[in-house]
């Protein structure tokens, strides 16, 4: 996906094919957050097919953060026009022309993101603790539309719950003031069930930093570790013993619902697969900042 000869006139190209999901995510973003990695990057997403929640909050997180800002970074846009118009609508176009040049895009680049059937939140900025209110309006009207006002009470609770925690987290624990959340609905035809995907991230001081700030030994362990404390031993940053990390929220939901959710944190990674109550926990070499995670809720 990238490498060292893959220059064309003194820029380094990060290049993305067919679908922009979880798999590919680490081989775009390790690149472009090493310190010894290009300054001169152009971002090659033409022969991209379908790009999910996730991959778009963590490159968007990315780019408005302070890791990158050094860097002189183009985005080429899809061949496919769908594609593009997807990239408007959902927002990311809108909200990454304020840190890079986007390349292939026409008008489409200036356009407002719009709500599909289908989307039940477009790329938001988070850059206030006030934000989350509105959001959780938003949400529940848009849970209301794609589930209707009575049924599923159970899986709109837990998709609120999840959303309203895991964006406060951002203020209460990540010492950062902005974040982004994105959350789309699918259909799984095989299952003949939907399925929404909720992507939250920020680029603060991540969760061993947070923990940290209680627990002393956190500042001698990697992250994989300190996720895996917080999991397991449900640990907060919080003292008052009521309200935690939320990530417990996260890892509650998915189990329920017959979901899955990933979080990446630091050089730490953990993913709780569908139908599994085993959540894997790995290191990864390239270090991120702040917190990226995901969650796909199944329904219906």
């Amino acid at each position: 996906m990238w490498t060292d000869n893959n220059k064309v006139a003194n820029q380094s190209i990060l290049t993305v094919t067919g679908d922009f999901d979880h798999s590919k995510l680490s081989r775009l973003i390790d690149p472009l957050v090493s310190p010894d990695g290009p300054d001169n990057l152009v971002i090659d997403f033409r022969n991209v097919t379908f790009v999910s929640p996730l991959p778009v909050v963590s490159l968007i997180t990315m780019l408005s953060s302070d890791v990158v800002s050094n860097k002189d970074i183009t985005f080429l846009c899809p061949r496919d026009s769908s594609r593009v118009q997807y990239l408007a609508a959902c927002g990311f176009l809108q909200h990454a022309r304020k840190w890079i040049s986007i390349e292939g895009a026409g008008d489409l680049v200036e356009a407002l993101p719009s709500r599909s059937a289908s989307t039940l939140l477009p790329l938001t900025c988070l850059d206030s603790k006030d934000d989350i209110e509105q959001i959780i309006h938003s949400v529940r009207s848009g849970l209301d539309s794609l589930m209707g006002h009575s049924s599923q009470r159970s899986v709109k609770k837990a998709i609120q719950s999840t959303i309203q925690e895991l964006t406060a987290n951002i203020f209460d624990h990540a010492r950062t003031d902005i974040g982004w959340i994105y959350a789309q609905e699918y259909f799984n035809r095989y299952q003949q069930k939907s399925y929404v995907q909720i992507a939250i991230g920020d680029a603060g001081c991540g969760i061993r930093k947070s923990l940290a700030t209680r627990f002393d030994e956190f500042d001698d362990i990697n992250d994989s570790e300190a996720l895996r404390r917080m999991l397991l031993e449900e640990l907060s940053r919080r003292t008052s013993g009521t309200g935690g990390t939320g990530y417990q929220v996260l890892k509650k939901a998915a189990k329920e619902n017959d979901g899955r959710f990933s979080l990446r944190s630091g050089t730490g990674e953990v993913k709780q697969y569908r139908g599994s109550n085993n959540v894997n926990i790995s290191d990864s070499t390239s270090s991120w900042p702040g917190t990226q995670l995901f969650i796909s809720i199944t329904y219906g």
